[in-house]
């Protein structure tokens, strides 16, 4: 018999918190997750400028990054400046998409169950 993580948590007087990001979100910024793990060091400037840490200088290598941000409605320059679209989008920057990456990563493994930014609650027996 499987043991869910509903049933762990429970031995634990803990419980899981209706907060996780939703796997057909995962699913559809898995490109964008991708493609900044795989190009890091260029993202850290675009998710400092994005989130108002630093000005960025948009490049050639910059721009087409930024383009893709904007598709996947993370970034924008409506004020004539990049910047994240939204608080979400700030928590996608700043971690969040390291997290949907491992998650998609352990899905695609075959893990019986993958949670994504899942907050959990518990009673302390103090």
């Amino acid at each position: 018999m499987a043991t869910t993580l509903d049933l762990l948590l429970a031995n634990k007087s803990a419980r899981l918190l209706p907060s996780s990001t939703p796997l057909s979100s995962i699913d559809r910024r898995l490109y964008l997750s991708k493609r900044i793990a795989h190009s890091f060091t260029e993202f850290e400037a675009i998710r400092d400028s994005l989130v108002g840490r630093s000005d960025l200088l948009v490049t050639s290598v910059t721009k087409p990054f930024l383009k893709v941000m904007a598709d996947f409605g993370i970034a924008d320059d409506r004020s004539g400046t990049w910047r994240a679209t939204d608080g979400e989008a700030k928590r996608y920057l700043t971690g969040g998409w390291l997290e949907e990456y491992v998650a998609a990563a352990a899905s695609e493994a075959g893990a019986d169950e993958v949670f994504c930014g899942q907050k959990i609650a518990w009673e302390s027996g103090g």
